[in-house]
């Protein structure tokens, strides 16, 4: 009997020990648990903290840039302006929004023109910018000035449809009065702004300006060319937008377009030409 009751206690002290055992570990495990998690937090909290003060750098270097370029804006006008004057052409991307940016920008009576190209009045009047008195010219283009093309010699109903992928395609003017339009306003301009959509369109069309805008620009050209930045067409988004002008177009965004629309333009053709011809060849009826 005693035997028996030595054995009982030494089973249960052997179970109490392992269940002591295994309670420890389990609060050491959590503890391990809690310990790495306040690491990874600490850790988190550094990183956020980190990043917070690269943002504030970060502002506070666009904000002294910013400041740079408006006071080169203005050191640029001081060296072409006439009595105090500079002349300003706004160029935007549809007849509506030049009225609607004439409107808010303007403080006295506009005087509208009719050009040589009838869709796109000229507009003009006297405002403020950057401490100058600005004589400012507002006209448009309708969307886009140029279209991308094959060269009139490439036949497609002749064609070889996989010729068509390495075939030449020219930019070529959708009106050639257009063209002279925007080239005749633009005489006797000190400053271009391109008032254009905020995507890579708006930034191809600015370049499609510019090439028929730049030879009548002070030199260089580049200093004296803007792409106004807007959120809104709010009268306080469209001011906002003039008083900071110290963008330019985006090139890389307008070359990207114009290769996107050639492979379009390529891919189309070859594609129809090839359609065309395996049901004239299926249905014989179809050519007639």
């Amino acid at each position: 009997m005693a035997e028996a009751g030595t054995t009982t206690i030494t089973i249960t002290t052997t179970t109490a020990m392992k269940a002591t055992a295994g309670t420890m570990e389990t609060r050491q495990s959590e503890a391990r648990t809690i310990t790495k998690r306040n690491s990874e937090e600490e850790k988190l909290a550094e990183k956020l903290k980190r990043e917070e003060e690269e943002r504030i750098i970060n502002r506070k270097r666009l904000k002294d840039s910013l400041l740079h370029n408006l006071k080169q804006v203005e050191e640029n006008l001081k060296a072409v302006a006439i009595d105090g004057e500079v002349n300003i052409l706004i160029v935007t991307q549809r007849p509506n929004l030049a009225r609607t940016i004439a409107n808010v920008l303007s403080k006295e009576e506009i005087k509208e023109f009719e050009g040589i190209y009838k869709p796109s009045p000229v507009l003009c009047f006297e405002s403020k910018f950057r401490g100058f008195t600005a004589n400012i010219k507002i006209t448009s283009i309708e969307n886009s000035m140029y279209t991308i093309r094959f060269p009139e010699e490439c036949d497609l109903a002749t064609a070889d449809p996989a010729s068509l992928f390495t075939e030449e395609t020219l930019k070529v003017p959708v009106s050639a009065q257009l063209c002279r339009h925007i080239q005749q306003v633009s005489r006797k301009a000190d400053m271009l702004v391109l008032w254009t959509d905020m995507t890579a369109d708006g930034d191809n069309v600015c370049f499609e300006v510019i090439d028929n805008v730049r030879q009548h620009l002070p030199s260089p050209a580049d200093d004296y060319i803007f792409r106004a930045k807007y959120a809104s067409l709010a009268s306080k988004d469209i001011s906002d937008a003039l008083d900071n002008l110290v963008h330019r177009p985006n090139e890389h965004e307008s070359l990207a377009l114009d290769a996107l629309r050639t492979i379009d333009l390529k891919i189309k053709s070859a594609f129809s030409t090839f359609l065309s011809r395996l049901l004239v060849e299926k249905f014989p009826t179809l050519e007639a």
